[in-house]
């Protein structure tokens, strides 16, 4: 079930909310990314345990981050931070997180070999700025 389908740093209307899905298999409930929202959505689509809020993370098995960019873990700080408060009738081992894992690093820039740029670290005064 979709529950905001609104990606990137803004939206167009007030109506969607960040990118997250629920996907349910054997009424666990198991959610894809967790966009700006995507707690409030959960509560709204029924999946969301049947007292409010106090229970929204009730049936909660997983999370799953397909990637770190913002609009797909906006709600990552507020889920973690209340999670313990919203766990009312809950019943289920604790709620497993899985992420994209380890990228490494980043591929050099220049390619083996060639030295590196050096940046120059000397500086020269501003004119007209105080000795």
């Amino acid at each position: 079930m979709l529950l905001g389908t609104a990606g990137g740093p803004a939206w167009i209307d007030g109506a969607r909310c960040g990118v997250s899905s629920a996907v349910v298999h054997r009424g666990r409930v198991h959610l894809v990314d967790l966009g700006a929202g995507a707690q409030q959505r959960l509560v709204q689509s029924g999946l969301g345990g049947r007292s409010g809020l106090g229970s929204s993370l009730s049936a909660v098995r997983a999370v799953f981050l397909t990637h770190l960019h913002s609009d797909h873990v906006t709600d990552w700080p507020a889920l973690y931070a209340t999670g313990p408060m919203n766990t009312v009738g809950r019943t289920l081992p604790a709620i497993e997180v899985f992420g994209p894992g380890d990228r490494g690093t980043l591929p050099r820039v220049f390619p083996p070999g060639r030295p590196a740029h050096r940046c120059s670290t000397r500086t020269t005064p501003h004119r007209g700025s105080p000795p």
